[in-house]
């Protein structure tokens, strides 16, 4: 059953994330993921106060099997971050060393970010036929346990419908090129890879999938 995410659920989320992202984490911060778990349970938490029908979860007899992040407006869900002063708490998390996350791994992690945003934004803006609100799908991630068994298809599924009633006209993901199962799934609904973009840890490809159904330039 896929369903919006309740507070107690953030917990498994976030386990999920680690499991799921493990090449990422220790990219940036290391083998060690010590405080991980509550930094990202501590994101996801803000992401599903500032747009709960976005935040959903696949529910398998109280387990959380796997979850996605639609947010149907970026730079919306920036402004909120700003004005309910989650980056004020996340810092004071991090300065306390609640996070786990030294300088190195911080400045490491934030200078890649940053740089991947920029090239986004850039992206965006070089392509005109982009009019209208992009969506972005911003993380999915099933349970190993549960994986082969559609989760991802349909948590997939229901995101889409939820934008589908927002204001936006397109939907945006990146996936990595080695994620050959994901790829497939984002075909399989839509999506086609129109650009790619870099971070320090390698290569995106940009899939884009329109929600009125014009055609796409790729």
């Amino acid at each position: 059953m896929i369903r919006p995410s309740q507070k107690n659920d953030l917990t498994q989320m976030s386990q999920i994330f680690l499991l799921g992202f493990h090449d990422s984490i220790a990219h940036y911060l290391g083998k060690s993921s010590f405080g991980i778990q509550r930094a990202m349970g501590d994101i996801f938490a803000a992401m599903r106060e500032c747009e709960p029908e976005g935040v959903l979860i696949a529910d398998a007899k109280g387990h959380v099997a796997g979850y996605v992040i639609a947010i149907h407006s970026m730079s919306h869900m920036w402004w909120q971050t700003f004005k309910r002063l989650y980056w004020w708490k996340w810092t004071w998390h991090w300065l306390k060393g609640d996070y786990g996350i030294g300088l190195k791994g911080a400045f490491k992690l934030i200078r890649s970010k940053m740089g991947f945003a920029a090239s986004q934004m850039f992206f965006v803006r070089k392509t005109p036929y982009l009019r209208g609100r992009v969506a972005q799908i911003l993380s999915i991630a099933v349970h190993p346990c549960f994986r082969g068994l559609g989760i991802g298809q349909a948590l997939l599924h229901e995101a889409l419908s939820y934008l589908h009633g927002t204001q936006a006209s397109f939907v945006k993901l990146e996936v990595r090129p080695s994620n050959i199962s994901a790829k497939h799934l984002y075909e399989k609904s839509g999506f086609k890879a129109i650009a790619s973009v870099s971070d320090s840890q390698g290569p995106w490809i940009v899939m884009l999938k329109d929600l009125e159904k014009h055609t796409i330039q790729q």
